[in-house]
């Protein structure tokens, strides 16, 4: 972490990172960002999860609205946070 090759998203959850050209701060190595990056992780986890109803109905195209939140339905108890500066992966209860 203190070279700036790993982010902490959660407790004992890591990811990796580089150095952005810009910022010059370490930012997430994953094309697919945090979305992809807390998906892992929830797989790694063991715990099952399913795209939220928002995403679902966006990739079938039946609406235009881009889910700007990341957000997973878990049905099982999952009580851990993955998050990384200001993004947040929301989980909703599902039967």
């Amino acid at each position: 972490m203190a070279e700036g090759k790993l982010l902490k998203i959660g407790y004992g959850l890591y990811a990796k990172a580089r150095i952005s050209s810009i910022t010059g701060k370490p930012m997430l190595a994953s094309n697919g960002g945090f979305k992809a990056v807390s998906e892992q992780a929830l797989e790694r986890l063991g715990v099952a999860w399913q795209p939220s109803d928002e995403l679902v109905r966006y990739n079938k195209g039946e609406t235009t609205q881009v889910p700007v939140n990341t957000t997973v339905i878990i049905t099982r108890r999952f009580n851990r946070k993955i998050s990384l500066r200001e993004m947040q992966l929301r989980v909703e209860r599902g039967s």
